[in-house]
Order: structure tokens, then C-alpha cells, then sequence
């Protein structure tokens, strides 16, 4: 268990990265006045992108756990995800709970997040599920062996 939380866990601080990046490059493109936050602690912004890395790709560990309803698994992915990127940027003054335009569209771009994590999970469940029957199916195909 503990390979697979590392695993997530590495797997967030990657995407969080860079979607950083990504923001980054957005913000000077569109010439933003919140690439100054980046200036002005750069140090706080990385930080706060990496949390919100881990909130939205670190808790898709969660679908791991087979007791818990896929219901229950998407709203706890959905509110860990969407609750850590609206603290985190309150608590840096992203500016994101003040202005509407940009809520919406940071709640939509994290429900799409969301949601293309989802899609990576089901299609490797997928493709391990078939690996599973194609092994099935050799073995169910092979002769038993005669011990006259």
C-alpha cells in the first residue's frame, strides 16, 4: 500500500508541476496580472500548485479502495480537489474566489481534471481486465495432461 500512495504521490507532484507550467505560460500569454503573484512568491506558488496537485491526482488513490462506492469515491475525489484548490488559493490571494469568471472556469477545469483522471484509471482497469481473461482463457484452452 505504501508503493501505491508513493506511486499517486509521485504521480501528483508531477501533474501539479505542470499544471504550474501551464498557468505559467497561460498567465504571461494572456499578460494576467496573477503571473505577478508567481513574482511576488515564487516560492508559495510552486508549493501551492504542488498541494493542489496532490489534491486533485493524489486522491485518485481513493478508486484503489474497493469497499467504498464509485459514487462515494467521485464526490470525495471531487471536494478534496476543488476544496484544496479554493484554500489554497484564498490563503495566496489567487484572486479566484473573487471573481466569478475565473471560479467558474477553475471548478470546470478541475471537474475536467477529475475526470480525465478517472478515464486513466477505468481504461487501465480496463485493459488489466482483459489481460486477466486472456489468461483465463489460455489456461481453460490448455489439455490436461494424461497420467494413464
Amino acid at each position: 500500500m505504501i508503493k501505491q500512495i508513493w506511486k499517486y504521490f509521485t504521480f501528483a507532484i508531477g501533474w501539479g508541476s505542470f499544471l504550474m507550467a501551464i498557468n505559467i505560460v497561460l498567465m504571461h500569454l494572456t499578460n494576467a496580472d496573477g503571473l505577478q503573484t508567481f513574482f511576488d512568491n515564487p516560492i508559495a506558488f510552486v508549493i501551492g500548485h504542488l498541494i493542489i496537485g496532490v489534491g486533485f491526482f493524489g486522491t485518485a488513490i481513493i478508486y484503489e479502495i474497493e469497499r467504498i462506492s464509485f459514487r462515494l469515491k467521485l464526490v470525495i475525489h471531487v471536494v478534496v480537489g476543488i476544496g484544496l484548490l479554493l484554500l489554497v488559493s484564498s490563503i495566496l490571494d489567487w484572486g479566484i474566489i473573487e471573481n466569478s469568471t475565473v471560479l467558474f472556469f477553475n471548478i470546470a477545469l478541475s471537474i475536467g481534471i477529475i475526470f480525465v483522471a478517472w478515464i486513466v484509471l477505468y481504461l487501465r482497469d480496463k485493459r488489466e481486465v482483459k489481460e486477466i481473461n486472456k489468461t483465463l482463457k489460455n489456461k481453460n484452452h490448455e489439455k490436461p495432461l494424461d497420467t494413464e
